[in-house]
């Protein structure tokens, strides 16, 4: 009976015995990777650094460009003279002959006067609106600002004598002789009544020396 007993005892520990050496053989056979990724998985996690916010450089806004404005052509009509400013009394600055060719740069407040440069010589004036031929209507161009002319006044000489015809009853210009002409005076569109001895008033619109 005995003897039994031992041989069971001997069984049972060779059997335990076997069992203990084959799941230490199972735990060494275990790959690395996967006993790393158990390892990991208890491991701390590393902050990642926050990203850093790159704000935009403003670009600078693009300045918009004037578009030109058209170049106007236009031309005389007759013979008239170019004027410093808009006004009869203004200097003339020359004779511009019939045809010639303008770039038109603007008109007075009334329309009454351009503002023009001559293509042949480059210079600057003002010409009489009627007798200028322009592309558009006069309200379409742009109002150009001017200094004022200055006023005439009648030679001392006849102002003194009061020898004015009665032709001329806005201005003093004597009777003939001598006969004038609208350079030999310094007004320009004055009324003209009849007889008009000196003839300044040509086209018989009972204005004398328009241009």
């Amino acid at each position: 009976m005995l003897a039994r007993l031992g041989i069971l005892k001997a069984i049972v520990g060779i059997a335990v015995l076997a069992a203990a050496c084959f799941f230490l053989g199972r735990a060494s056979n275990q790959p690395a990777g996967r006993a790393n990724e158990s390892l990991a998985a208890f491991a701390p996690k590393a902050a990642s650094p926050s990203a850093t916010r790159v704000r935009p450089t403003a670009q600078p806004s693009a300045t918009p460009t004037p578009s030109p404005q058209p170049i106007r052509l236009g031309r005389t009509t007759t013979r008239v003279n170019l004027r410093a400013g808009p006004g009869d009394t203004c200097p003339i600055l020359r004779k511009l002959n019939p045809d010639s060719l303008l770039e038109i740069l603007g008109r007075d407040a009334y329309c009454e006067w351009i503002n023009v440069r001559v293509l042949s010589t480059g210079e600057s004036g003002w010409v009489w609106a009627e007798f200028a031929e322009i592309p558009v209507f006069c309200t379409v161009l742009p109002r150009v600002a001017s200094s004022p002319c200055p006023t005439p006044v009648p030679p001392p000489s006849l102002a003194a004598k009061g020898n004015c015809h009665p032709s001329y009853p806005d201005v003093c210009i004597p009777p003939p002789p001598p006969d004038l002409d609208c350079k030999d005076i310094p007004f320009r569109r004055f009324r003209v009544l009849p007889p008009d001895p000196h003839r300044f008033d040509g086209d018989k619109d009972g204005i004398g020396c328009e241009w």
